[in-house]
Parts: structure tokens; sequence; C-alpha cells
């Protein structure tokens, strides 16, 4: 069916075509398909595309052509002012009437879509390197201009929508740099709005692009490594978020109260993930550190407070008589102060 176009003649000539060479065959007065190689249909399949998009007049196979460069989903009025390209709707509405490769989605709106991905691929590989590099470049523009001209009026989660397809166009023209200045204003905008998966996503693309520069910040890797221990984290995902702020640690050089905080950071996750015995180690040494700090700095008092009260919990829950004197500790820090 999916190498069919939703098409009964295509379907019924895959079904003969399996046929003669043994993946489909009768037993029992049954024909009988136990499984098959996912390519076997792949080559019809390509032929019946080639033909309907050699059927294209040129004019047409060039708004399809810049239509895939968009997507698999595509907005005809982006086509349209993207590429200045004139009645992009109608012409998309006879795209489909001749070759059945696209369809509209919404009838009152100007959505289109691919019929599957396989046929989108195929489409977008019709066109030449050098010409798909520059209509990349072109789209990445137009969603830029959309950033720029509509910024007061663009919702976040616009913002992040109009941020993404730049850089995806970007990164496909291995324009590494430009990419990257949109995934680094991305990802903290999709964590504010608890877009954490998606946030995730971004910073696998970003680690990658980085891998490709010539002088990688290293700055912005750790501060890569920092955004994925904080969306693992939100997402409950506490040894990916372990693994994340180790990566993180690793990158940097911290002294006195840094090292103090980052080892309480270390310890809420360990504690979260279930290795309770390292971490009530690693809080009782931040504990007895603090001891010998003056609590006159507010920064050392809230992380004193925080460290207290952690020691608190995972003694209580390792069954530790000092929980309730700890917790008391809290709390008077907190109300003294």
């Amino acid at each position: 069916i999916q190498c069919s176009l939703k098409n009964a003649g295509i379907f019924l000539n895959n079904i003969e075509y399996l046929k003669e060479r043994g993946y489909i065959y009768f037993e029992n007065q049954s024909l009988v398909c136990h499984e098959f190689p996912q390519e076997i249909l792949l080559g019809n399949y390509r032929k019946v595309i080639q033909l309907r998009y050699d059927h294209l007049d040129p004019f047409l196979k060039d708004a399809l052509e810049k239509a895939s460069i968009v997507g698999a989903h595509f907005d005809a009025l982006t086509v349209q002012n993207a590429f200045h390209l004139k009645m992009a709707a109608q012409l998309m509405k006879e795209i489909e009437q001749i070759s059945r490769l696209i369809f509209q989605i919404d009838m009152e709106r100007f959505d289109f879509g691919f019929v599957n991905a396989q046929a989108h691929e195929l489409i977008e590989s019709y066109i030449p390197k050098e010409k798909k590099d520059d209509w990349n470049t072109v789209l990445a523009l137009y969603y830029e201009n959309q950033l720029t001209s509509s910024a007061n009026r663009l919702s976040d989660t616009k913002f992040c929508e109009y941020s993404m397809l730049a850089a995806y166009c970007y990164e496909n023209t291995m324009q590494a740099d430009k990419a990257l200045q949109f995934y680094v204003k991305i990802i903290p905008a999709l964590m504010l709005q608890d877009f954490y998966r998606k946030g995730l996503e971004i910073i696998e693309r970003a680690k990658r692009l980085l891998l490709c520069q010539a002088n990688t910040s290293e700055r912005l890797r750790i501060q890569l490594f920092y955004w994925e221990y904080q969306c693992n984290f939100a997402l409950f995902d506490m040894k990916r978020a372990l693994h994340a702020f180790h990566s993180y640690r690793q990158c940097i050089n911290l002294t006195g109260i840094e090292t103090i905080r980052a080892d309480y950071c270390e310890s809420v996750i360990l504690y979260d993930a279930n290795f309770t015995n390292s971490a009530y180690q690693r809080i009782r040494r931040c504990y007895d550190l603090l001891q010998n700090m003056e609590v006159s700095d507010r920064e050392i008092l809230r992380l004193r407070i925080q460290v207290t009260t952690l020691l608190c919990s995972i003694e209580e829950t390792l069954l530790i008589d000092s929980c309730q004197a700890h917790f008391n500790e809290a709390a008077t820090l907190a109300r003294t102060h």
C-alpha cells in the first residue's frame, strides 16, 4: 500500500511483482505472504514516481521541487512568498490533479503534503546540489525575515518554529555557524515552554554541527552539556542527566563554593537516580565543608540550607537518626536569616 500511491492499479502490480519473485504464493487455496524485504518494491516505486514527475510541464516541476525544499508538508503561501512563485496554490492543485504526488491537507487552507516520505525524498533528490543549496539559503532568509518583521507580534511558539526552520535550512547548506546561532537561541526558549524533548533534539543537532567546525567553541560545548543535563532532569531521566552533568563538569574548572554547589547538584541527581549511598557520601562532604563558612553571604546561606535539607532527606531514606536534627538546623537557618 505504501508503494502504491493509493492507486489500485499500482497496488495490484505490486502484488503480481511479489508473486513473480516468490514472496507471495498459494497455500491451501489462499495467497500467503509472510514477509519480504522492505526495499524490494522501491525500484518499481521510483519508476512510477519518475514517470509521474516526467509528465509535468517544466514550470510545474520547478514548483514541485521548490515545495520539496520547504518540507514533506508545506504551505503554498510559503512557497509563493519565499520563491516569488505566483499563484502557488493553484499550481499545487494542478500538480495534485496530474501527478497525485501531493495532496491538499485542508480544503479551506493552502496546506499540502507529499503522499509519503519516499515521494518527498525522491522529488528532492532530482534537484541539483547547487540549486538545492541556493534554494535552502533563500528559504532560510525568508524565515529570518519573518522573525525580524514580526518580532513584536510573534508568539514564543512561532519564534521557535521560524528559528528552527531557518536553522534547518542553513544546516542543509552546511552553513554551521548560522545554524548554530539559531539553535543557541531556540534551546532556552523551548525549555521555558517545557518542550524539553524538542530541546534535547536541537541540542543533539547543535553538538553534531560543532564537530564539523574547524574552530570549535568550547564555551558553547559546555553550555550544551548543561542544557542537556537540565532537559533530562526536567524529564526525570536521571541517568542521562547524570551523564550530561559529568560531561559538563569535565569541561570546567571549579573552585571553592562553585565545587560545593556542583556537588550539591550532582547529589540531587544521584539521589533521584536511586544511587542513595553515593548521594549521601557526596552531600555529607558538602555539609562538612560549609560548616566552616560564614552565613553572612546570602549565596552561601542559600546553599547551606539546600545542602542541609537534602542531607536530611537522604538520611531519612537511609534511616539515619540525625535526619531530624538536620531538618531543624535547616529550618532555623531559614527563619533566623
